[in-house]
């Protein structure tokens, strides 16, 4: 096995964005020592930016005019922040997988 073809290795998910859909593909492996610690000293909401960045390979947000949505630090920060805490917390979500959720009594 080669680290660089584990370390690149992709999902996608399909997340519910108020009733339609956002196909995701992202990185899973991405966290590592060396990005936890590149979020240290950051706002929660920097951090939210910054992951999504560099968890998410590609979307299909698409612009008014029918242009992709570049994933960046500056275009997240001026989406909703409901949006990117979704995107986020579904990338997180399927990374658990099924029956790995924080279960509740």
């Amino acid at each position: 096995m080669k680290l660089s073809a584990y370390l690149g290795k992709t999902r996608r998910i399909q997340i519910d964005i108020d009733g339609e859909a956002l196909n995701v593909e992202y990185r899973p492996n991405v966290v590592t020592p060396v990005f936890l610690d590149s979020l240290e000293g950051l706002s929660n909401r920097e951090s939210v930016h910054k992951q999504v960045c560099q968890a998410v390979q590609t979307w299909d947000l698409l612009d008014d005019s029918g242009q992709p949505v570049p994933i960046t630090e500056e275009i997240l920060r001026t989406l909703p922040t409901q949006f990117t805490v979704k995107v986020l917390n579904s990338i997180v979500t399927d990374m658990n997988g099924p029956g790995k959720e924080e279960k509740k009594d």
